[in-house]
Formats: structure tokens, C-alpha cells, sequence
């Protein structure tokens, strides 16, 4: 599976020199860049899929992550290095989904071919059991600007995915107690809060052992999903859990490789 087509968006994986490099958007006025796979740099964190640095030298990840591993599509570029020139369609659709639901169809496109495909090989679909999106609190929820409709970004991005990948989708396994954004919070704040924050609501027994794959649309500090995991864990001992997520952020001060084309 190389492109997939879902109620008028087209992604398709374009491959250099035999090897998976990027996402292209097929539109009616031809192709565009959506993304390059992080996957398609020299380096990159096995654990947590920061770019352009390995693992032994990564610090953007817990030295006790719970999460098994992180797929990300690509890079999500905040604001900050956007004045610096960096930018791609994946981050612009992201920042849109926070606004308008349609912009889940072509984001979980993306995750969908990343997973299909195996382009980060840690997981096998089919060893899947459940998919989780990441709870947002009732007050936190979007609200669609063109059908009023109050969403969760993530749930929505899990419902593609569960559906294409014939999962079992479970929206009321965990949830967040607390509200509260991550938005100016170090890195050890981020864990205290999520730690607090996300729980599950009940015993579910059919957790057990399982494995399951968390839904994101954005990997940042990684507590939100690192807290996610130890609970479902901990309390309903899932024997593995994965993230999914679409972007990963990258710090602001963040260099690509020298002579590289970034976005």
C-alpha cells in the first residue's frame, strides 16, 4: 500500500533511491510535499523519534519511558521555527485540526501508510489489539468551525485509524481528571501535571496483556502519552502500549542535517 484515498484526499509515500522519503498530497492542481518521514534521516531516536540524533545521545525522552516506542510521521514544526523557514503541510494540517475536523482525514492518511507500510518497523499491525486515542477533558474539547460540533483531535484521528485497520477502538478506558494545558511548562512540570492528570475511568479486563496503540496528533515532552502508559500498565496491565502520533516537535533551537532539504 503506497497511496491511500479517503473522501477526496490523496497521500501517496514516494521512495528515493529505493528508499521510503516522503509524503506526497495528490491535489487537483498537482502534487505537493507534505512531509518528509522522519525515518528518512541518517539518525534519529529509536525511543522517542526525535530527528538527527541517536539514541545514546538523545535527551528528549524519559530514561523511564513507558511507552514501548513512538511512530511519528514527521516533523512538527511549532511557530518559532517557522520564522526560521521551516515548515511543512503536516504541521499546517495539524494546527488546523485544532479548528476544523476535516483535517483528521488526511493526517490519519499519513499514520495509516506510515503503519501499513512499516516504515518504523517496531510494530506489527497485526499484533495490535485495541486503539486508545488520548483523552482530552470535557472543558478542553474543540468545538468545529463549520459544524459547531465539540471534538477531541485525537479521538478523531483514532477513529480513522481503528476503522482502516479493522481495531477495536475504546474511548472510555482512560481519562483526564484535570484540565490543563502543557502550554509553558518544562519538560519535568509536563510529567508532574500528566502524572496527575490522566487515569482510567474503570476496570477493563479485556486490557489485560493486550497491546494497544495509543493516538496522538502531536508528540512534544511525551509526558501526556509516558503517563497514558503507565496507568494502562499499572493498574490494567497492558502488556505493551505504542503511540501513534502524527507530528514530533523538535526544539526551537533544532538544526536539520548540513545540505539537506527540511520540511
Amino acid at each position: 500500500m503506497d497511496r491511500i484515498y479517503l473522501d477526496g484526499w490523496m497521500l501517496k509515500l514516494r521512495s528515493i533511491r529505493g528508499r521510503p522519503f516522503d509524503i506526497i498530497l495528490s491535489t487537483p492542481l498537482g502534487d505537493r510535499p507534505f512531509c518528509r518521514l522522519i525515518t528518512s534521516y541518517r539518525h534519529y531516536c529509536k525511543i522517542c523519534m526525535y530527528p538527527n540524533i541517536e539514541t545514546e545521545r538523545c535527551k528528549n525522552h524519559f530514561q523511564d519511558e513507558k511507552l514501548d516506542s513512538t511512530i511519528a510521521v514527521g516533523i512538527y514544526f511549532q511557530v518559532k521555527l517557522m520564522k526560521e523557514g521551516y515548515n511543512n503541510l503536516l504541521s499546517d494540517f495539524i494546527r488546523m485540526l485544532k479548528n476544523y475536523m476535516e483535517y483528521a482525514k488526511p493526517l490519519a492518511s499519513a499514520m495509516i501508510l506510515i503503519l501499513k507500510n512499516r516504515i518504523y518497523p517496531t510494530l506489527d499491525i497485526d499484533e495490535i489489539d485495541y486503539v486508545i486515542p488520548i483523552p482530552k477533558h470535557i472543558q478542553e474539547l474543540k468545538i468545529d468551525m463549520e459544524t459547531g460540533e465539540k471534538y477531541n483531535q485525537a479521538e478523531a484521528l483514532a477513529k480513522i485509524i481503528a476503522e482502516h485497520l479493522e481495531k477495536p477502538l475504546l474511548t472510555n478506558v482512560l481519562h483526564k481528571k484535570i484540565p490543563g494545558s502543557m502550554t509553558n511548562k518544562s519538560k519535568e512540570e509536563r510529567l508532574e501535571f500528566a502524572l496527575k492528570a490522566y487515569d482510567v475511568k474503570d476496570k477493563h479486563n479485556e486490557i489485560r496483556n493486550s497491546v494497544i496503540l495509543l493516538v496522538d496528533d502531536v508528540r512534544t515532552s511525551g509526558a501526556t502519552a509516558h503517563a497514558c502508559a503507565k496507568v494502562l500498565k499499572e493498574k490494567l496491565h497492558a502488556r505493551e502500549v505504542h503511540l501513534i502520533v502524527a507530528g514530533r516537535t523538535v526544539h526551537k533551537d533544532w538544526k536539520g542535517p548540513a545540505n539537506e532539504e527540511i520540511y
